[in-house]
């Protein structure tokens, strides 16, 4: 095997990355929306879902990499650091998400939730 080669680049990028963890986001989407963005925080149970408005159809996938591109950008991650992990072909969605905390992914979709709030509270 030529050294470089694609599997060789992802076998060594494993075994250097640091251990990063997987943070499950629950999505509530709404495709065909004239711009992406994040509506609302709500709680069921003990579960946090975020609903979110995606530019795009629900058609061929278009809004799961709406969706995708979307949560990447809030989050400040690629694209590849976001995966619908459930709910490819429904509204109700898990995206699991690479390299960033729950706590910090609470903290910007929060901002994006409500913009007007700021840090103190106002």
């Amino acid at each position: 095997m030529v050294s470089g080669s694609p599997t060789n680049v992802a076998a060594s990028r494993q075994k250097n990355a640091p251990n990063l963890s997987v943070t499950r986001i629950a999505i509530h989407a709404k495709p065909s929306a004239r711009k992406s963005a994040v509506l609302a925080r709500e709680t069921e149970g003990n579960l946090v879902v975020w609903k979110v408005a995606i530019a795009a159809p629900p058609v061929d996938g278009a809004a799961n990499e709406e969706l995708r591109r979307f949560l990447a950008k809030a989050l400040g991650l690629p694209k590849s650091a976001v995966e619908v992990a459930r709910g490819e072909t429904g509204k109700h969605k898990s995206i699991a998400v690479t390299g960033i905390s729950s706590d910090r992914v609470e903290e910007l979709l929060g901002k994006l939730a409500n913009p007007e709030r700021t840090d103190d509270g106002i």
